[in-house]
């Protein structure tokens, strides 16, 4: 089993208050989720308008795989957020080894 994570910290342009950021990256989180099945939340900076710091993890059997899942959801936010906000930081991880013999 390999686990793609993912930080990606947005700089939000044109947003006034809580609600409307909360509006976007609600908004941008449940289009992912339907979109790529990914698991992804909101982080870190939740009482700053004017930043988001989104969370996304993919779990797949190929680390390769679980890599260009999480390199599209990038593609695919910047593509959606033009003009509303932009991607200032992108921290990525690949971690694999996790055999079947997990113990939950």
């Amino acid at each position: 089993m390999n686990v793609a994570v993912c930080v990606v910290t947005l700089q939000l342009l044109d947003t006034h208050s809580l609600k409307e950021k909360r509006g976007l990256l609600q908004s941008l989180m449940t289009r992912l989720r339907r979109r790529f099945n990914v698991s992804i939340a909101e982080v870190e900076g939740q009482d700053d308008f004017h930043e988001g710091v989104l969370g996304i993890s993919c779990v797949n059997t190929a680390a390769g795989h679980a890599q260009e899942t999480i390199d599209s959801v990038v593609r695919f936010i910047e593509s959606e957020i033009v003009g509303r906000a932009e991607v200032v930081d992108i921290q990525t991880e690949v971690l694999g080894g996790f055999d079947g013999g997990l113990n939950c």
